[in-house]
């Protein structure tokens, strides 16, 4: 498979550097370019990959210690984003649903260092994930917490 255009991995290059993840956010439709089978791209200050999940698919409740803009190439997602209420104890969170959308295909979501999140693909799905580079170990830094509903 050939690489990403060189002038679109500039561009996100550039963006990033402006600030992102909000300077990443216009570049959304060019990414469609890259609707592949398989792509992987590693820089310095970004990671570009396609993401596969099968049907019913469910990440669980986390977060990423950096930024992500995903695009969904085809099928459909609910993302649901939580707030933390409070923390019962140094391994528990109490949280609540902030907000619950569904994702169709051309649909993009940004997610911030830290937000809590949970992806759960309602078909076969594929996104292409543009981040920040995160830390080794802290892609999923709260997965080992057990999260409670609040009441």
């Amino acid at each position: 498979m050939p690489p990403p255009p060189a002038h679109l991995l500039q561009s996100i290059r550039d963006a990033v550097a402006r600030g992102a993840p909000e300077a990443v956010l216009p570049l959304a439709p060019r990414l469609f370019e890259l609707a592949s089978e398989h792509l992987e791209v590693g820089e310095a200050d970004f990671e570009l990959r396609r993401v596969d999940f099968p049907p019913a698919h469910d990440t669980g409740v986390h977060d990423h210690s950096t930024w992500s803009l995903d695009v969904l190439l085809q099928g459909s997602l609910e993302l649901t984003e939580y707030e933390v209420l409070s923390r019962p104890s140094p391994d528990e969170l109490e949280i609540a649903v902030r907000r619950r959308r569904v994702l169709q295909a051309r649909s993009t979501f940004l997610v911030h260092p830290g937000d809590l999140h949970r992806v759960v693909a309602l078909t076969a799905a594929a996104t292409l994930h543009v981040g920040g580079v995160p830390t080794v170990s802290q892609q999923y830094r709260r997965a080992g917490l057990t999260y409670r509903p609040a009441p």
